[in-house]
């Protein structure tokens, strides 16, 4: 027990004392403050919602494309990953970022090829109804303040100390979404 009353072990344990709880605390309440946004994210009226929407409206026009001859095996896969993604609950809103990206790419693709075909009046009213809730869910996100939330977030923390903090305890810092 002589080894515990020495000066300098009381002095190395009180230091990691201190730092362990420096550790605790940050991921305990930036953890916390992250995860608030991420639920700014996913939550009731968060752009994963609209995300959604967008993915499942992605596999209903594949559907309908390729009953019509159309190749929509892209948007099919691109709307399947944005909801893989998104059903992960990822806080990389960076690389859900890029999915949906190709997702939107592939839906105006897909939307061009179906408007140019003579589709039934069952297909053309699918079609148009789909088309319409995809613009309201892309106008949705477009307006969505998840990235002014995000940039407020990081002009409060994102400073060297608090980032290596972060990155010592395991807290991911947000991502905007674009």
């Amino acid at each position: 027990m002589k080894f515990f009353q020495k000066r300098w072990v009381a002095w190395t344990l009180c230091l990691l004392v201190i730092f362990a709880s420096t550790l605790l605390n940050t991921r305990w309440k930036l953890g916390a403050r992250c995860n608030d946004l991420a639920w700014s994210f996913y939550g009731q009226n968060g752009i994963a919602a609209s995300l959604n929407q967008l993915g499942e409206e992605g596999v209903s026009l594949a559907k309908i494309a390729e009953a019509n001859g159309i190749d929509a095996g892209a948007l099919r896969v691109a709307a399947e990953t944005v909801l893989n993604k998104l059903g992960s609950h990822s806080v990389d809103a960076a690389k859900i970022y890029t999915s949906y990206e190709g997702l939107r790419s592939e839906l105006d693709s897909v939307e061009q090829k179906l408007l140019g075909t003579g589709l039934s009046a069952e297909d053309a009213s699918a079609v148009s109804a789909s088309l319409e809730r995809i613009h309201t869910a892309k106008a949705q996100i477009g307006a969505s303040d998840y990235n002014a939330q995000v940039q407020r977030f990081l002009d409060r923390y994102n400073n060297g100390f608090t980032r290596l903090l972060a990155n010592l305890a395991g807290v991911k810092l947000p991502v905007a979404f674009a």
